[in-house]
């Protein structure tokens, strides 16, 4: 399977994690395995390494890449079950902790997945194509009560209360299918002067960027608002929102005394 994806610093992440030769790794978003190999490569025969990844596609390349390797062992499933994950495995303490956060550039560029807004796709979003709910049923299911939470809290969008209840309006006549039908129910929604002048919050949400010269109130570029929305839906549908990582990371009892954590 074809799956391109450059893992972002990756020397100075598995430097953090300061790696003991014979100790136990979790890499909770494993993906390419690209972090994974630079780790395996510090690793002494007695090392161990769990790959966690959710999305089907990367575990098949995991395996191809380094499955064959006896110090790795394979997991589908998502690092909020890691305390449970080890359990299985009946691994009681680890030396290190890492994830790399977000969609990748494969599961981007896979229009019918519907990670990205710059293609009219089906709105879909699951990083694990196996689970049930989609973000197709989030859009055209969830009250809005609902909706303008998960706009409000995981995409920090002033506007969350006009998109919720713009989406409501649509799907009272037909259901919302695609991505692009998204979009313009929120352009919709937010008055025309803050188009032009976008603002989106940054990864951990702690503050917002105006666009970048030049790209201001421009659909499919950095800093348009409906990128606030799909992220926000992308972070449901991934359960990767920043405090729910913090706290799965920062709360394992199976972390040993010297472990080191990275995200």
């Amino acid at each position: 399977m074809e799956f391109s994806h450059i893992s972002v610093l990756l020397h100075p992440t598995v430097d953090a994690l300061d790696i003991k030769p014979d100790g136990i790794y979790v890499d909770c978003t494993c993906g390419g395995a690209g972090h994974s190999k630079e780790i395996l490569k510090r690793l002494s025969e007695k090392g161990r390494l769990i790959a966690i990844d959710q999305d089907p596609d990367a575990i098949e390349v995991i395996k191809e890449r380094i499955g064959h390797d006896k110090r790795v062992t394979v997991v589908h499933s998502n690092f909020s079950d890691l305390k449970a994950i080890l359990s299985r495995l009946g691994i009681e303490s680890v030396d290190g902790i890492m994830a790399d956060l977000g969609v990748s550039s494969h599961q981007l560029d896979e229009a019918e997945r519907g990670f990205a807004y710059q293609n009219d796709a089906p709105l879909d979003m699951r990083m694990n194509k196996d689970a049930p709910l989609s973000a197709y049923n989030v859009v055209n299911e969830y009250s809005e009560f609902d909706l303008r939470k998960i706009i409000n809290d995981y995409g920090e969008e002033r506007f969350a209360p006009k998109i919720a209840a713009a989406i409501v309006k649509f799907r009272e006549k037909a259901p919302i299918e695609t991505t692009g039908q998204l979009v313009d129910i929120i352009k919709s929604a937010i008055p025309a002067k803050y188009l032009k002048h976008a603002y989106t919050p940054d990864i951990f949400g702690k503050e917002r960027r105006k666009a970048a010269p030049g790209k201001e109130g421009k659909l499919g570029v950095e800093g348009m608002r409906p990128e606030v929305l799909l992220e926000a839906l992308r972070r449901l549908r991934g359960k990767e929102l920043p405090c729910d990582v913090i706290a799965v990371l920062s709360t394992q009892e199976e972390l040993g005394p010297r472990n080191s954590k990275v995200t």
